[in-house]
């Protein structure tokens, strides 16, 4: 997909986003691989619906420096990187954990993301997902 490319043109190409948020200057089409794929897509459009930036948002360069930890919130969360793969609540956290899966230089990882109960990024923890016993090594 090229910058400036019309909406309908994307549409055509990729079919429905997963998720369509809107943006101070314009709209962002989300395309997401989620549970199992590793990918979401952000197609960011100008207010006249032309194609402006294209980002996968589940590679570490990007999350990383697009969610910050006591000042990043939920429906910011979920603007950047969609819906996850997972919810869940553990007893040594007092909010939800929203985990995605993603790939890294060929690995597949897991991506869980703190929020507390006011909605408030917390935390965010990397884990390697283990595919199977052959990944255990010496416990096998």
């Amino acid at each position: 997909m090229e910058l400036g490319t019309e909406r309908a043109v994307v549409e055509q190409r990729l079919g429905k986003p997963t998720q369509v948020h809107p943006l101070s200057n314009g709209t962002r089409l989300q395309y997401s691989g989620q549970p199992m794929g590793p990918e979401v897509y952000n197609i960011d459009l100008d207010a006249q619906g032309r194609v402006t930036k294209i980002t996968q948002a589940l590679v570490p360069g990007h999350f990383l420096q697009a969610l910050q930890v006591g000042v990043t919130t939920q429906a910011e969360v979920f603007r950047e990187l969609g819906t996850p793969a997972l919810v869940e609540r553990v007893a040594r956290f007092d909010g939800d954990i929203w985990t995605y899966r993603y790939r890294d230089f060929g690995t597949s990882w897991f991506l869980h993301v703190h929020l507390d109960p006011q909605g408030v990024l917390r935390q965010i923890i990397t884990l390697e997902e283990f595919s199977g016993p052959s990944d255990l090594g010496a416990f096998h």
